[in-house]
């Protein structure tokens, strides 16, 4: 959840003003951009370190409680289904991600 949400606070930092805050709430594909990159962190923090997939159709049906429709869901199911694979092939989905798991791999036992 911490990577995650440390992830949220990167992609507000990435903007100008509030123009995270702005689109985040105003609009419900850019929540649910939003929420594929934070939750592409989850699912790559968790195939590293435990070797198990996060369901992307799980992840993405999360959206519905965001305010999201369908075709948002449908949309954050498909490319969360593609980063899946990359990831399993060991690709590390952004520099922020890549720091997060360089830290935890110094940290882990």
């Amino acid at each position: 959840v911490i990577a995650h949400e440390c992830h949220h606070v990167l992609q507000d930092r990435a903007q100008q003003g509030i123009l995270f805050e702005y689109q985040y709430a105003s609009n419900s594909t850019k929540r649910a951009y939003y929420e594929m990159e934070a939750y592409r962190v989850n699912m790559t923090l968790t195939w590293i370190f435990r070797r198990e997939e996060l369901s992307p159709l799980g992840l993405a049906a999360l959206l519905s409680d965001y305010g999201c429709d369908m075709a948002d869901v449908t949309m954050v199911s498909k490319m969360l289904t593609q980063s899946l694979v990359s990831i399993k092939a060991g690709a590390i989905p952004s520099e922020a991600c890549r720091f997060e798991v360089d830290w935890l791999k110094a940290r882990w036992s």
